[in-house]
């Protein structure tokens, strides 16, 4: 759930549990302000009851851009064992994720919590960039939204599809009717908003590649 919490911040979280999210706005504001070292502070009082928990801060840029700066705060409950799990299997070479969406936010948290598996995760903000960017590069899994300015999703899937048949490919979309196109054994869907979780399952299952 995205919360105000003032005129220079937002907070994300993850989960959006009740119990969660009181804890995390009562650190941020036992801390107060967005000074140096105002998020180490934030991080270790929040350690102390969820180890867990991961902080990814989103800075505005453009003169456009709004003057908030996001903080996406989320709990990984088996990253450290993800982590180790995957140090001990990867055997040299890491998959490839080609991860597209036009919203900033989600873009970036697709890209941590993948990375966060160990996967090595190419962004793109549209189809033609996503294309560009996968131009003679062997890719093990796309996760594209549906709805992007010019280049849908799924017409992306089909130019990449086209290039190699057997790309794994995870649509992403807050429209319940995108699922009806999603066919085969390596495709799925995963619905807006999504959990950590199901985006990990959906990515193991398409993949084989392990997230737990």
């Amino acid at each position: 759930m995205l919360e105000p919490e003032g005129e220079d911040r937002l907070l994300l979280c993850y989960p959006a549990e009740e119990a969660f999210e009181n804890g995390v706005r009562t650190a941020v504001d036992d801390i107060g302000g967005l000074g140096p070292g105002t998020l180490e502070a934030v991080e270790l009082r929040l350690h102390e009851r969820y180890p867990d928990l991961r902080i990814v801060v989103h800075e505005p840029h453009g003169p456009s851009a709004a003057h908030q700066t996001t903080w996406i705060v989320f709990r990984d409950r088996h990253e450290q064992q993800r982590h180790e799990r995957h140090s001990q299997e990867q055997c040299g070479r890491q998959p490839v994720a080609l991860v597209v969406d036009d919203e900033p936010l989600v873009l970036l948290l697709l890209s941590v919590i993948l990375a966060a598996r160990g996967w090595r995760v190419i962004q793109a903000s549209d189809g033609n960039d996503a294309l560009a960017k996968a131009e003679g590069t062997h890719l093990d899994l796309l996760v594209t939204d549906y709805d992007m300015p010019g280049m849908d999703g799924w017409s992306l899937a089909h130019r990449l599809c086209e290039r190699d048949p057997k790309l794994p490919v995870l649509l992403v979309s807050g429209r319940p009717e995108a699922a009806d196109w999603v066919e085969g054994v390596r495709n799925a869907f995963l619905a807006k908003p999504f959990g950590i979780e199901d985006l990990s399952l959906r990515v193991e299952s398409l993949t084989g590649y392990p997230t737990a």
